[in-house]
Order: structure tokens, then sequence, then C-alpha cells
């Protein structure tokens, strides 16, 4: 079976937090808890699910690029 790569917005107070991609599910989401300053701020999350690891990242980029979430770095625009 393919795996399943996600997409994942984190918002909370009216703001986009972070913006992350994975193909590790809730495991990858769930480190972010102790060690991300968004986490206890975080009150929804929406997913967003593509069949590619390029497809996601794409998918990715792209909302970094509309929504600037507030702790996103720049590391993403290197990726490929």
């Amino acid at each position: 079976m393919a795996r399943l790569h996600s997409v994942y917005v984190a918002r909370g107070g009216g703001r986009v937090l972070y913006v992350g991609s994975t193909s590790r599910g809730m495991t990858r989401f769930h480190e972010h808890a102790g060690t991300q300053e968004w986490w206890p701020m975080m009150t929804t999350t929406a997913w967003h699910h593509r069949q590619t690891r390029e497809a996601a990242l794409k998918t990715e980029r792209r909302l970094i690029e509309q929504l600037k979430p507030e702790y996103n770095g720049q590391s993403w625009q290197g990726r490929k």
C-alpha cells in the first residue's frame, strides 16, 4: 500500500500558526507538542492528503505562501 502524505494547517486565536507536511500522520504532528511555541495556542487543524511526497510539498509551499503562518521559518523554500 502506498504511503499517504499529509499537509496540516494549525490555527489558533484567529491566526494561522503553522503549516507542515508529513508522511507519518499524527505521529509527526504530535512531536511538535513538546517542542514548538505555537502548539499551546493551537485550537484547530485542517488536513490535506496527497498521494505523493512531491504533491504534499507543493501543497505545503502554496499554503505557506498564501496563508503566511506566523511560526514557519524559511527552510521550506529550498525543499523539492
